[in-house]
C-alpha cells in the first residue's frame, strides 16, 4: 500500500491549472477532491497517469467519479458523512 501524499493545494498552489498539473504530471492512482463555494464535496479516483492531451485518453478501468456530503460541526471544521455516491465510468466518451 502506498503512502498518501498530498500533490496539489489550493491554499498552498494556487489556482492555476498550469500548476496543477505540472503538480500531477505522470502521477498515476490519484484522488482529485474539490469542495465547492455551497459546500459540496466531489472527485475522483484515477488509475491511468495524468498527461497532457486536447482529447480523451485512458481505458476508464478502475476510475470512478463520486460525490459525498458534509455535515457541518460547531467552528469551521466540517466533518464527511457516510453519504457517498460512486459514479462508475459509461464509456460514452471512448
Amino acid at each position: 500500500m502506498r503512502e498518501w501524499r498530498l500533490l496539489f493545494s489550493i491554499d498552498v498552489n494556487g489556482t492555476s491549472m498550469q500548476t496543477f498539473y505540472r503538480c500531477v504530471h505522470e502521477r498515476d492512482n490519484t484522488v482529485l477532491l474539490i469542495q465547492n463555494e455551497k459546500g459540496e464535496a466531489f472527485g475522483s479516483y484515477q488509475v491511468e497517469a495524468w498527461h497532457d492531451s486536447f482529447r480523451f485518453y485512458g481505458s476508464g478501468d478502475g476510475s470512478f467519479l463520486f460525490s459525498m456530503e458534509l455535515s457541518e460541526e460547531k467552528g469551521k471544521s466540517q466533518k464527511m458523512s457516510t453519504n457517498i455516491n460512486v459514479y462508475d465510468p459509461n464509456y460514452s466518451n471512448n
